[in-house]
């Protein structure tokens, strides 16, 4: 069963596409995703593949490591060029140590 505010959002979405232009899915019992008619039959602003498409959290991760670099290793200036809090990078880094510490194979002594 959908929460009631998607009912409610799937009862008037025929009417809201008429008007705004904008598309309409039900994903199964997942929720009612509001997609604008022009990101949909976009062009890609980089000509690109399926294969070309990474995950956002790699993405997410080179910049923020990239960021940290170009900074000369200092946190607070990287998150004031990214606009994010500097504890948000410092969350992030521990995140990614711990990933890959766990993601590591154990090494035989």
């Amino acid at each position: 069963m959908l929460p009631n505010r998607i009912q409610k959002a799937a009862g008037i979405a025929p009417q809201a596409t008429e008007i705004s232009g904008i598309e309409t899915t039900l994903e199964s019992d997942a929720a009612v995703q509001y997609v604008p008619h022009e990101v949909v039959h976009a062009e890609p602003a980089v000509p690109c593949s399926p294969e070309d498409i990474r995950p956002l959290a790699d993405i997410e991760q080179e910049t923020i490591e990239g960021a940290i670099a170009l900074c000369g290793g200092d946190i607070t200036q990287a998150s004031k060029r990214l606009g994010i809090a500097r504890a948000t990078i410092y969350r992030k880094l521990k995140e990614w140590r711990r990933a890959a510490r766990t993601a590591a194979p154990a090494v035989a002594d």
